[in-house]
């Protein structure tokens, strides 16, 4: 259900002439990455990589997520859930899903020999060609890989925004 209601969010914005607005992020990915690092319960998990995104012009706001392994081979899934409590609201709202290197290998690049993929989970809710966009508040994002051999690797982290920067 989620991944048809993303399918029609990206076909709405395209029907909508915002097409530019996308073809502008691939750009996004030569930019600097974030130099943060945050722990996990295990070494051996991905590294995850967040950084927040808004299109001041057509108001997408987002997180972007960087999942970064050296081998991805022994990875059976990885699977990520940010949460959040809008500002105007105060409503919680979030959005989750999935990897299975197994099935995708369709990697968004290679970053110091390890291959990542990325994940734009959107602040917000869309319906037909209308978005409405939240001012997200108490954001937490998890992470978790679990292994072909059944182990499981937890990330978890509290992130904050400054007031202004959506």
């Amino acid at each position: 259900m989620k991944k048809q209601l993303l399918k029609k969010f990206v076909a709405s914005l395209a029907g909508a002439g915002v097409g530019l607005a996308l073809l502008a992020v691939p750009a996004f990915a030569m930019m600097p990455r974030t130099t943060t690092v945050w722990t996990t319960t295990n070494q051996d998990g991905v590294l995850v990589t967040p950084y927040s995104m808004k299109n001041k012009v057509t108001g997408y706001q987002a997180m972007v997520v960087d999942l970064d392994l050296a081998d991805w081979s022994n990875v059976a899934y990885v699977y990520y859930n940010l949460n959040y409590t809008s500002k105007k609201t105060n409503v919680a709202g979030g959005v989750e899903g999935s990897i299975n290197p197994s099935v995708d290998k369709n990697f968004a690049g290679d970053y110091n020999g390890m291959k990542y993929y990325r994940r734009h989970l959107v602040f917000g809710t869309c319906s037909g060609q209308a978005c409405v966009y939240d001012q997200p508040k108490s954001v937490s994002l998890k992470v978790n890989t679990k292994y072909l051999a059944g182990k499981i690797d937890q990330y978890t982290k509290i992130l904050s925004f400054l007031d202004d920067q959506f």
